[in-house]
């Protein structure tokens, strides 16, 4: 944390703010290639990485909008239309704040991907980093997984790689698939084994 002033400074002047970087595109009409999403988000740490390296091992979030509800299409007609990235750079006692980045990609118009960054004076309570992609499935095989569990299909557009919030770990990220607000029911899929689970909200207090 003492050496956070200095990269920040840094970064700042490096990136202006927010600064424009290198993209995947993404066709509608040809199928994609195996691991896409999972090879841009590797793409995309890796050069986040080589404008701020100090924020190696702190990537929270990605935060993924498909092309509609998971329920109304089959697993390869999904696409991504947008994913935000999110990076915390953790908690600096002596500036009393925190460098958040978010790292935007727009599959669907096909632009660059853009880098902002702020700093934020409340703590992120609750989220974990998670240091590297190893083993981790594609989001398309963990969408796949869940049209061929026993499940029913999320009604949700929004899926984010992470560590789940709720009293439910498995020692890494999973793919979380949102939905409505008063939903009782939460899906999951473990990012390195593959595995479905279903979470009742009933479930999470006993």
């Amino acid at each position: 944390m003492k050496n956070l002033k200095v990269w920040m400074l840094a970064a700042i002047l490096m990136l202006c703010g927010t600064m424009m970087l290198t993209s995947c595109s993404d066709d509608d009409e040809t199928a994609l290639p195996k691991n896409y999403y999972l090879d841009c988000l590797k793409k995309d740490y890796a050069t986040v990485l080589g404008r701020v390296p100090a924020a190696e091992g702190h990537f929270v979030e990605a935060q993924y909008e498909l092309n509609g509800k998971v329920s109304e299409f089959l697993a390869k007609d999904i696409r991504v239309v947008n994913v935000t990235y999110v990076y915390n750079l953790g908690w600096d006692e002596d500036l009393n704040e925190a460098m958040i980045i978010y790292h935007e990609r727009d599959f669907k118009e096909g632009s660059t991907p853009m880098i902002t960054m702020y700093n934020s004076r409340t703590p992120w309570i609750g989220d974990k980093w998670i240091p590297n992609f190893d083993g981790f499935i594609s989001l398309e095989e963990a969408i796949a997984n869940v049209k061929a569990s026993q499940y029913d299909d999320p009604e949700t557009r929004y899926v984010t790689l992470r560590h789940p919030v709720m009293e439910f770990d498995c020692g890494h990220a999973l793919y979380v698939f949102g939905g409505s607000p008063t939903r009782q029911k939460h899906i999951f899929v473990d990012a390195i084994s593959g595995v479905v689970y279903e979470l009742d909200d009933s479930e999470k207090d006993e």
